[in-house]
Order: C-alpha cells, then sequence, then structure tokens
C-alpha cells in the first residue's frame, strides 16, 4: 500500500515546547515526521493534553497553533492551524522556514 502526501515530509528531529493551559503549563518533546501540514509529537513525559494548544520549535522559536488529530501512548499526531482560525493553512512553507505566527515582543 503506497501513501502519496501532499507535501514531503522531514525526519530530523527538533526539539519543542508545547504549551498549554493558557500558557501556564508546559511539555518537552521531540518533533518527527513533520511538513507544513503538521507533525508526529513524541513527549518527553505522558500527560493529559486538551486537544489545541500551541508548540514552540527550539532552534528557531517558531511558534505553531496545533490540533491533536490522533493519539498513541506518548504519540501525538497533530495538524497546523492558522491563528484565530479553525481552518488549516494550505499555503505554508516548511516547517523549518516558514512559521505560522511569531509571537511580537510586546505580547
Amino acid at each position: 500500500m503506497t501513501q502519496s502526501r501532499k507535501y514531503r515530509r522531514n525526519i530530523e528531529p527538533k526539539l519543542g515546547t508545547i504549551h498549554f493551559n493558557n500558557g501556564s503549563s508546559n511539555v518537552n518533546c521531540t518533533m518527527r515526521n513533520y511538513n507544513s501540514e503538521g507533525a508526529m509529537l513524541k513527549l518527553h513525559q505522558l500527560i493529559h493534553l486538551s486537544s489545541n494548544f500551541e508548540l514552540v520549535v527550539e532552534d528557531n522559536q517558531s511558534r505553531f497553533l496545533c490540533r491533536v488529530v490522533w493519539r498513541q501512548g506518548d504519540l501525538l499526531g497533530v495538524l497546523f492551524k492558522s491563528e484565530g482560525s479553525s481552518d488549516l493553512t494550505d499555503d505554508l512553507g516548511s516547517v523549518d522556514e516558514k512559521a505560522i505566527s511569531r509571537k511580537s515582543s510586546s505580547s
């Protein structure tokens, strides 16, 4: 069985932090198998998360609004959402090159 994907997946692991509970809580994770639409996240500790949260990628401080689409133990499959919308963006560059949103220093 062959899977065809709209975008090529990147497999180089990237460390990140998941922010939830309105930013008052966080958990570290590793982002794997990612592209401009979403990623697989491996949690560094097993906790219960809501279906929506913010992911911050360590190497470039990119911020993504995420929606969980599947869970299996310490693994999460997430889709990246556009800020202020429940619709997914379809015109993003790769995760390495472009973030969905960056918090301004005035926020």
